[in-house]
């Protein structure tokens, strides 16, 4: 029995036979109960890499040592294997993806039982599976039937290589962070969850969260919600206006252009017309800007060059003009200070 291998097989399969890492879920009292959730791996190559088995036995240590405190120990374990993942491993592979799939999980299977994590392996999830996904089909149609799922099009990061649109987060630089492709950005119809509908609720709720802070703030982040003001600038040779949302409307005064999304509707109509600054009378150009989004805002931006990094950017590019009328340090300057060639706000912080 000195044989390593051979004492863990003679365990694992007594664990087995014991059930000893099942649980019942109906009569485990809810104090004492733990639930310990790993990512399920993506089943996209031939087996499990080092990474897979640092993360595992990492959580599976901290699962076994609150069972150890008396807690009984939930941590199930699935595959992630619906999406992009998998359709390019398929594709390199030259194999139909719903045989190619079940092989790997096998494989990915044994893999995992040999690692000993307590995994509660009867309670096992597959994404691919109709039995699954049928539930992940249910949620959408409650989510498009309440309103909360529609429709549209909108710009997206586009990853040519592996042919998926990409996240912000999923770049490096310019380039795919999987495969170091240049990506592209295109207009494509999607499907959208009217996340916003619930962005209060959410950004609230992360303070209750016994989460690491900078995850809580990559949350802040994606979600997004500004507090500001709407200003209106008149378009008259079109008889329209445009209504940019700001959160430094101390800085209205230094605004020397306009910028709309290339995508936006009316910027064909738009662009190379003049806007009406609120504030002074003067006539401020209306240019499309490619860091402009549609989805985002209302996909007009109220251009401050004098402070704010891309209206700088952009405001130099173009040779418009640069106006502070916030003092402080070099420009652009973002941060506080007291107003100067604001009109009637001049002198104020």
């Amino acid at each position: 029995m000195d044989d390593q291998r051979e004492i863990e097989r003679k365990w694992q399969r007594r664990w087995e036979v014991e059930r000893l890492l099942e649980l019942d879920l109906d009569r485990v009292d809810p104090s004492r109960k733990f639930y310990n959730l790993v990512e399920f791996p993506y089943p996209s190559a031939e087996g499990l890499h080092v990474g897979h088995a640092y993360t595992y036995c990492g959580a599976d240590t901290f699962g076994r040592f609150r069972r150890m405190q008396g807690r009984e120990l939930f941590q199930p374990i699935g595959f992630d294997s619906f999406g992009i993942h998998t359709e390019n491993y398929a594709l390199k592979a030259n194999q139909h993806p719903i045989r190619l799939t079940a092989n790997t999980i096998e494989n990915y299977r044994r893999q995992l039982r040999r690692l000993g994590a307590a995994f509660e392996w009867s309670r096992e999830v597959v994404t691919s599976d109709p039995s699954y996904y049928r539930w992940t089909q249910w949620v959408f149609l409650q989510l498009y039937r309440a309103g909360l799922a529609y429709r549209a099009e909108a710009p997206v990061v586009w990853c040519p290589s592996c042919l998926t649109v990409l996240a912000y987060e999923q770049l490096e630089g310019d380039r795919c962070e999987r495969c170091g492709t240049v990506v592209t950005e295109r207009v494509m119809k999607q499907w959208f969850l009217r996340i916003t509908a619930y962005a209060d609720r959410l950004v609230d709720g992360l303070g209750s969260l016994d989460w690491p802070e900078v995850a809580k703030q990559i949350q802040r982040k994606w979600i997004g919600r500004r507090t500001g003001a709407e200003v209106r600038f008149e378009v008259p040779a079109v008889g329209q206006t445009l209504t940019a949302f700001t959160t430094r409307a101390d800085t209205l005064f230094g605004a020397t252009f306009v910028a709309i999304a290339s995508s936006h509707p009316l910027a064909p109509r738009l662009t190379g017309a003049t806007a009406v600054h609120p504030g002074t009378g003067a006539p401020l150009p209306v240019l499309a800007a490619d860091y402009v989004m549609e989805g985002v805002g209302t996909g007009v931006v109220m251009g401050v060059p004098a402070h704010d990094q891309r209206d700088h950017g952009f405001a130099l590019a173009n040779g418009l003009p640069v106006v502070r009328v916030v003092e402080g340090g070099e420009l652009p300057w973002t941060g506080e200070g007291r107003l100067v060639a604001s009109g009637e706000f001049t002198g104020m912080a």
